[in-house]
C-alpha cells in the first residue's frame, strides 16, 4: 500500500519523538504546488525564480537536519552548493521582487509562495522552515587587506573567493580559549590529548578554522588561529 506525500508527512508530524513541523508541511506542500505549475514557467518574472529558490533552499535544509536528526547522517561532509536560479545584479532584484511581472497560473503561484512565506518567517534557529532568505551580492574589493580564498585549496583550478577582515571575524569569530569554553558544556569533555589530537585535524579544515594575521597591516605580524562555531558539532559528536 502506497500513500501520499502529505498523509505521510502529517504521520511523521504525529511522531511522538523526532517529528516534523508546520513549517515542514508548507514547504512540501509549497514544493508541491511548484511542481504542479511548472509548465507554466516559461519566461516568467524573476519575483517567482527568487521564490522558487527560496523554498528549493529551506526544503535542503530541512532535508539535512532531518537525515542528522533520523539517521545520523551529516550530509555536511559531502559540501553540497546550491546555486541560484538564475545571477541577477541585485539592482535586478530590487527592481523586480516586489513588482507584478508574472502573469497568470505562474503569478497565482508567485503570490501563494510570497503569502505563506510572510505567514512562516524564516527562522535561523528552527530546524524547519518555509522558506529561506537568500541574497546574492557582487562585490568588486580592491582592499589590500583582503584575504585570498581558495574553496579547494590542491586544486588550482578552484573558485577564488577574497574575504575581508570583517568577513574573517564574522565567519571565525572564536579565538582557542572560547571554543574549549563552548566545549565545557559538554559531557566528559576535558582539554587533554584525546582532544588535541580531534581539534588538530579539524585546523587544516577551511570551513572550520582559519589563521589570520593579529595586525593585519603588519605581514610580520604574530599569527593565530581563529574557529569557526562549526567546528563545534564536528568535536562534541566524539563525545556524545
Amino acid at each position: 500500500m502506497t500513500i501520499g506525500v502529505l498523509p505521510g508527512a502529517n504521520i511523521v508530524r504525529q511522531y511522538a519523538q523526532d517529528s516534523i513541523d508546520d513549517h515542514a508541511i508548507e514547504n512540501i506542500s509549497l514544493l508541491m504546488e511548484i511542481r504542479d505549475n511548472a509548465i507554466h514557467f516559461h519566461n516568467v518574472g524573476r519575483d517567482l525564480h527568487k521564490r522558487v529558490q527560496e523554498v528549493g533552499a529551506a526544503a535542503l535544509r530541512n532535508f539535512a537536519f532531518a537525515a542528522r536528526k533520523w539517521f545520523d547522517c551529516d550530509l555536511s561532509q559531502y559540501q553540497f552548493a546550491l546555486m541560484p536560479v538564475a545571477f541577477e545584479t541585485p539592482a535586478g532584484v530590487i527592481q523586480t521582487v516586489f513588482g507584478d511581472d508574472t502573469k497568470g497560473a505562474a503569478g497565482k503561484l508567485a503570490k501563494l509562495l510570497a503569502d505563506q512565506e510572510r505567514k512562516f518567517p524564516f527562522e535561523a534557529a528552527k530546524p524547519f522552515n518555509v522558506g529561506v532568505e537568500v541574497e546574492l551580492r557582487f562585490v568588486r574589493n580592491s582592499n589590500a587587506q583582503a584575504m585570498p580564498v581558495i574553496v579547494s585549496p590542491n586544486d588550482p583550478n578552484a573558485i577564488r573567493v577574497t574575504l575581508s577582515e570583517e568577513d574573517m571575524l564574522k565567519r571565525y569569530p572564536w579565538d582557542y580559549r572560547t571554543l574549549c569554553k563552548a566545549l565545557r558544556k559538554t559531557p566528559d569533555f576535558k582539554e587533554n590529548e584525546r582532544f588535541h589530537k580531534l581539534r588538530r585535524p579539524l585546523e587544516d579544515d577551511p570551513r572550520f578554522c582559519r589563521v589570520r594575521l593579529l595586525d593585519p597591516r603588519n605581514k610580520k605580524s604574530s599569527k593565530q588561529r581563529f574557529y569557526s562555531p562549526a567546528i563545534l558539532d564536528e568535536i562534541v559528536k566524539h563525545y556524545v
